[in-house]
């Protein structure tokens, strides 16, 4: 016990010794590397310019220790990379766009630029720049805004939106320059970081946490890596746990009960020496990818229960996140609460406990006992918790996916009081409230568009959620022959480049099927090589015109979707414009079906849908 406490005494010395609570390396240069095919892809240079300028107006900048950005040598990248791999990024210097669009063809979710190999190193050296602060003494933390990603990167190849895996390299320079015997990585992106498991899967001088989005392996980066089980190989067996969310809509009362059942109980164990977080923000609440509704507040009271371990040394470097409203909050929350500033409480006490359960904390609650009957075999520390978890929770109203596939599924977008749905009348359906969460749909109260906008106004008026608004027009649509319509199609067909079936699309003109862009681009390459624009998804039906760069909801549509509705929900789709219906389905391609030059046809006029709200992610 003494010689416990001569340590606490020096660890808390050595915490008043430090200067600066918190450093952040950043440089403007890692700006540059953007998408030139696709100026619209989620992983864009304004995600860390928000972040920076919100930092600047919460007058955070000022109150840190700014470092200078450097780029890593090729001997650090090669910490936790291969060197044929860091050549083969090297060689796409100064590269034509279709040479770089066409060598990112070959990997998973990948764009290229010109300089992408130098923002690579400048994010994975402003790391070490961050690790070098804190470890010296000069710094108890980091904030760590940069980009490419990383936590995807593989030893050998790029991946996910990821060159160089920016904190397996921290780690491992932590390991070789300062001596490290103990570094734990919390990865909290709402994606697997396999790459980062991959590297450190042997490695008992690293242990690896990761929470994420699994959907049984049908989640990116998809198959089994990413579950409970897999706990690492060899020396580094144990020192790897998968917290995997088997439904998506897991928020603060989720996260911090994952905390509080196992990533706290191991990493005391652990003891570590340094905390590195990969901190997507794709599970925030808004994010376009992630379908999770961690709050900004959450990720301040996560990053505060991290930085009691470690005597405070903690750095947390910017992974994924889409929404730049949401990820500049959270970061910004982040970054508060390791100046110590005062960061708003996430609602987890008797608020939200009288709330009904949902799927998603049923669905949390399972996965958290899967993980801990797994890892009690590895550490002591869990034998004590997770007691006193639900045992079987009763799915209520909830407001996660399956009450909005529900709720939607119902409305009536016409009249609000109506009891009838434009289909006809309704179907009796079985009871599913009793089912499990990984299985059908919750028992639901039926809600109306107007109800459903207005529980969400403050998050639609905030950017936490969005609506899209097609155009009602389109001049590709002449392109297309309804009356030659096919009468049947395969929602579950497969890409026929690829094999993927995931996300696909189907080619209006030729009825090609091809993966979207954030799969392999298939149909996206099918569209410009063919010249055939328009495309319909088999996941959400909505139709989307590459050579617009929009979606598009028309009545000459109808006998392309109708067919993939009934093979999909066996059942006809609700006609839902304000023309009368055709057999031929020839409109006209005027908004709603009425010819162009129709001295009516303006919006005042246009009946029908003109909101679609989206639930997945497309194209």
């Amino acid at each position: 016990m003494r010689a416990r406490l001569q340590v606490l005494r020096a660890e808390n010395q050595a915490i008043g010794a430090v200067g600066e609570r918190c450093a952040m390396p950043y440089d403007a240069q890692m700006l540059l590397h953007c998408n030139l095919n696709d100026t619209g892809h989620p992983e864009q240079p304004s995600r860390i310019q928000h972040i920076h300028k919100m930092h600047d107006d919460y007058g955070l900048l000022t109150q840190m220790k700014q470092l200078s950005a450097r780029a890593a040598t090729t001997d650090e990248v090669c910490l936790a990379h291969t060197r044929a791999h860091v050549n083969t990024v090297r060689r796409l210097l100064g590269r034509e766009p279709k040479e770089l669009h066409d060598a990112a063809g070959i990997y998973n979710s990948v764009y290229l630029h010109p300089r992408t190999f130098d923002c690579a190193v400048l994010a994975a050296g402003s790391v070490l720049q961050a690790v070098d602060s804190v470890l010296r003494g000069e710094s108890r933390s980091g904030i760590c805004n940069v980009r490419p990603p990383g936590h995807h990167a593989e030893q050998d190849h790029p991946h996910g939106f990821c060159i160089f895996n920016n904190v397996a390299i921290a780690a491992q320079y932590a390991i070789r320059d300062f001596g490290l015997e103990r570094v734990l990585i919390v990865d909290w992106d709402v994606h697997h970081g396999n790459g980062t498991q991959h590297i450190f899967e042997s490695n008992p001088k690293v242990l690896y946490i990761s929470l994420h989005r699994y959907e049984h392996g049908s989640f990116f980066p998809k198959g089994p890596d990413g579950n409970f089980d897999v706990v690492g190989k060899g020396a580094g067996r144990g020192f790897n746990v998968n917290i995997p969310w088997n439904k998506k809509g897991m928020g603060d009362l989720e996260y911090a009960l994952a905390f509080q059942q196992l990533v706290m109980p191991i990493a005391y164990e652990f003891n570590p020496q340094l905390v590195l977080v990969s901190a997507g923000f794709d599970a925030a609440i808004g994010d376009p990818l992630g379908g999770c509704k961690v709050t900004p507040e959450g990720y301040g009271m996560l990053t505060h229960w991290l930085s009691a371990l470690a005597s405070g040394r903690i750095i947390v470097c910017l992974e994924g996140g889409y929404n730049v409203n949401s990820i500049s909050y959270a970061m910004t929350m982040c970054t508060k609460t390791l100046l110590g500033d005062p960061v708003p409480t996430p609602q987890l006490g008797a608020t939200a406990l009288q709330k009904p359960p949902t799927v998603a904390f049923q669905s949390c609650v399972e996965s958290l006992q899967l993980c801990l009957q797994v890892q009690r075999n590895h550490w002591r520390s869990l034998e004590f918790v997770g007691r006193r978890l639900p045992r079987d929770p009763v799915v209520g109203e909830n407001n996660n996916e399956d009450f909005l596939t529900a709720s939607l599924r119902h409305l009536n977008i016409s009249n609000d009081d109506a009891t009838v749905a434009a289909s006809g009348p309704a179907v009796d359906r079985p009871d599913c409230g009793d089912e499990r969460p990984s299985g059908s749909k919750p028992k639901v109260k039926v809600k109306t568009l107007s109800d459903y906008l207005a529980d969400n106004k403050e998050a639609l008026e905030q950017s936490e959620m969005f609506a899209v608004y097609p155009l009602k027009t389109c001049p590709h649509l002449r392109l297309l022959r309804p009356e030659e319509a096919p009468r049947s199609l395969d929602s579950r067909a497969e890409c026929s480049v690829c094999g993927s079936t995931g996300e696909n699309w189907v080619c209006l003109s030729c009825r090609h099927v091809a993966c979207g862009r954030y799969v392999n681009a298939h149909m996206e390459q099918h569209s410009v090589e063919e010249q055939h624009p328009l495309a319909m998804s088999t996941a959400d039906l909505s139709v989307w015109c590459y050579a617009c760069s929009a979606y598009v909801d028309h009545p000459r549509l109808y006998a392309y979707l109708n067919p993939l509705h009934v093979d999909k929900f066996q059942e006809p789709m609700a006609w839902t414009h304000g023309c009368a219906w055709r057999e031929d389905g020839c409109y006209a391609t005027g908004p709603d079906g009425r010819d162009e030059d129709d001295e009516n046809n303006d919006d005042d006029n246009v009946a029908g849908s003109s909101i679609c709200l989206r639930l997945e992610r497309n194209n």
